[in-house]
């Protein structure tokens, strides 16, 4: 999801290693801003028509845009940037003490609705706008569902089981789900049991430990999941909620999700 695009001036003669610098980069990504590495993506851009202030033969420039998924604040994209800044000026220390170089960052929001990407031969979408919609569905959905079948969790799930949306899942969300709902009478897993499509299973890596300011471990596997696939996390549970400021993929309460979807 984060799309990172260096610009910098022709005159700008140090030889840097991009590949470590993006590395970098990918990692104060992931400290600041709670993204996943693995999806992010750098590339850079030497420019040989500019001109900087007075267009002086030593005034050169560096500029960073990171393209993030929006929902920040502005005080997180003030610390994003700052990260960003400081492993830039790590990297074009012998161009500032050389150059009269302005190194810059501009942390930018990409609109959720039009955002979409396509991982592993699959289409996946950042928002609910767009077919197949992938969803990571927490627990609690499944609860409501059971409780009440007017509910927005219960609509949802209806969808799911109609094929208008594909519930996304793994071993671990999976067993955390059944084993709640087998333990809640009068609800019984097995209604649910074939909304779990092996077609949709995944089995690559997630990293819930990123999420350790979520109180309930057992919750940060659903966001883990839910961002190692870069589908739609719907919960009604108010921590997973919280987080959704940093995460780099929507987290929605079921209603919201059908309100976006225009149900």
């Amino acid at each position: 999801m984060p799309q990172l695009v260096l610009d910098y001036s022709g005159n700008v003669g140090q030889e840097v290693d991009f590949e470590h610098l993006f590395e970098g980069l990918h990692r104060a990504l992931a400290d600041a801003a709670g993204v996943d590495v693995a999806a992010c993506k750098s590339r850079a851009m030497r420019r040989e028509t500019f001109c900087v202030g007075e267009g002086g033969a030593g005034q050169a420039f560096v500029h960073l845009e990171v393209g993030l998924l929006s929902g920040r604040t502005a005080e997180q994209k003030r610390d994003i940037a700052a990260a960003c800044l400081d492993v830039l000026a790590l990297h074009y220390a012998e161009s500032l003490d050389r150059l009269d170089l302005q190194l810059t960052v501009e942390v930018r929001d990409m609109d959720r609705p039009g955002y979409a990407k396509r991982v592993g031969g699959r289409a996946q979408a950042s928002s609910a706008g767009l077919a197949p919609d992938a969803v990571v569905l927490d627990t609690n959905s499944f609860v409501a569902a059971g409780f009440n079948p007017g509910s927005s969790s219960a609509r949802v799930i209806s969808a799911v089981r109609a094929g208008r949306l594909r519930l996304v899942w793994d071993d671990a969300t999976r067993g955390e789900i059944e084993h709640i709902v087998r333990k809640i009478p009068p609800l019984s897993f097995e209604p649910f049991a074939g909304l779990f499509r092996a077609q949709d299973r995944y089995e690559g890596e997630t990293h819930p430990e990123r999420y350790g300011d979520v109180p309930d471990e057992d919750d940060r596997k659903f966001l883990a999941l839910a961002e190692a696939t870069g589908a739609t996390l719907i919960t009604q549970d108010e921590h997973l909620l919280d987080a959704r400021e940093r995460a780099s993929v929507p987290v929605l309460r079921p209603g919201e999700f059908l309100q976006m979807r225009g149900e």
